[in-house]
């Protein structure tokens, strides 16, 4: 059984190589005959992924079909929907897919956190190009023996809205928003106040049409765009907040996630900062009213 851990030792965050991302996908891509996105199945955080991975093929003018990870596929080049479903224990999605169809298809699997599944990433390296969103699923991936031509630091694709969304029309802010996660991620000590909203979970969905996309990820960027603070556990909550312009304050989830992400593509932003949940612990009244 793989163990879960939030905390992200400093060794694993030196010795790092730089990022790379959009030249290095381009130059994997160029030439297939055959490429295939697998869009992943689940909420509004793997939306704004999915929303982000057709702008960037749509901008660079890149053809592909769309394929579920129940779907078969073969003799393509298969881009990998980022996110974090290849945690061992805890989602299958596309681990069964990697596991039924890795073989015979050319993978890249787009910035992603990795937890466990060493036997099906052995299984498929000679034909696998990985990117990882944050140390720790670097560092793994290296230690059980992917060359390191073979796996690469790379910012989460959401990020790759950043230009997007700099244009956004300011809204009238409300105060805070909280939105803890409420599932098996969770690292919260506390139960929720009633006042938590887990906007994230609001649309579950398989992200296979880029216009359902679309709209899903307006949804959540409405949202978030409309506080001035944002204290969240869920990822893409909080990065939607700092490239919208909120002041964020992300917490852990129960692995190295959110942690790992902050580090490689957070810590510059002078609106984000990482903060622990005793911090807030004692902010919301118990009976979800925010504390003066």
């Amino acid at each position: 059984m793989t163990e879960f851990t939030s905390e992200m030792p400093l060794s694993m965050t030196e010795s790092l190589p730089r990022k790379c991302m959009h030249r290095k996908l381009l130059e994997l891509v160029d030439g297939e005959p055959q490429l295939v996105y697998v869009a992943n199945f689940g909420n509004l955080g793997d939306a704004l992924i999915a929303h982000a991975t057709y702008e960037f093929l749509a901008r660079h003018g890149l053809k592909y079909h769309v394929a579920r990870s129940t779907d078969d596929v073969e003799d393509a080049c298969v881009l990998v929907a980022g996110g974090g479903n290849l945690i061992e224990g805890r989602y299958t999605d596309l681990s069964a897919f990697l596991q039924r169809c890795g073989a015979r298809n050319r993978i890249i699997l787009l910035p992603h956190s990795i937890v466990g599944n060493a036997d099906l990433f052995r299984s498929i390296v000679g034909r696998a190009h990985i990117f990882a969103r944050e140390a720790m699923t670097y560092r793994f991936l290296s230690d059980i023996g992917v060359p390191q031509e073979r796996v690469f630091l790379a910012d989460d694709m959401a990020f790759s809205l950043s230009d997007e969304l700099r244009g956004a029309k300011p809204t009238t802010k409300r105060g805070v928003l909280l939105c803890l996660r409420e599932d098996v991620e969770s690292a919260r000590p506390f139960n929720c106040p009633k006042s938590n909203f887990d906007v994230s979970k609001l649309i579950i969905h398989h992200w296979d049409d880029p216009v359902v996309a679309h709209h899903a990820s307006q949804i959540l960027l409405k949202i978030v765009g409309d506080y001035e603070i944002v204290v969240t556990d869920r990822l893409h909550v909080a990065i939607a907040g700092a490239l919208l312009g909120c002041q964020v304050k992300l917490l852990p989830n129960n692995y190295y996630k959110n942690r790992g992400v902050f580090e490689l593509s957070m810590r510059g932003f002078p609106n984000v900062s990482f903060i622990d949940f005793n911090e807030i612990r004692d902010l919301w009244h118990p009976d979800g009213s925010q504390i003066p």
